[in-house]
């Protein structure tokens, strides 16, 4: 139901950013065209091909990488090679590789190759390394060892805190 309620709301936005784009592609054309001789005929059939086109354009762009936020009870963060860390149910924080393999975590810090984590209720290991490049996860069971390893001190964020910088801002008022 919250899936159906968010997708609904972004059909809504994803309606006011086409409006709002297409207006401002007609003014850009109306302030060209009175520095020219050139005269723009049928302004209201150009806005509405211009807001079906941007419509669609957002539309897809919900369900790609860089777009897809999560719907409902369920959250993405985009961190690079076609990673994402997510969340389900606003509590539980997890990683997916490409084959399918999950790894519950907890706190994560994360860089442009790796991914630094907290694990969540592992019996053997407290602290993982995610190479975002190879998609292979290095196991280590103190934080001492994990920046003993990388060589260099790591700060774990809560999700939240990620998120909120990802997708709030100027892709919050600009994208779907």
């Amino acid at each position: 139901m919250a899936a159906l309620f968010h997708f609904g709301f972004e059909l809504i936005k994803i309606g006011i950013l086409s409006s709002i784009y297409s207006s401002l592609i007609i003014l850009i054309i109306l302030l060209i065209n009175k520095f020219t001789s050139r005269q723009l005929h049928n302004k209201r059939r150009l806005w509405k091909i211009l807001t079906s086109i941007i419509y669609s354009l957002l539309f897809v762009f919900i369900f790609t990488y860089w777009g897809d936020h999560g719907l409902g009870d369920e959250a993405y963060i985009p961190i690079g090679h076609d990673k994402t860390v997510n969340q389900i149910d606003g509590a539980e924080n997890y990683l997916e590789k490409k084959s399918g393999e999950q790894l519950s975590i907890k706190d994560f810090a994360f860089d442009k190759d790796y991914l630094y984590t907290e694990l969540q209720d592992d019996p053997k290991y407290n602290y993982a390394i995610w190479d975002l490049k190879t998609d292979q996860w290095r196991f280590y069971i103190n934080q001492f060892d994990l920046e003993k390893a990388i060589g260099k001190t790591i700060a774990f964020e809560d999700f939240w805190i990620y998120y909120n910088n990802y997708w709030n801002g100027w892709r919050f008022w600009l994208l779907p």
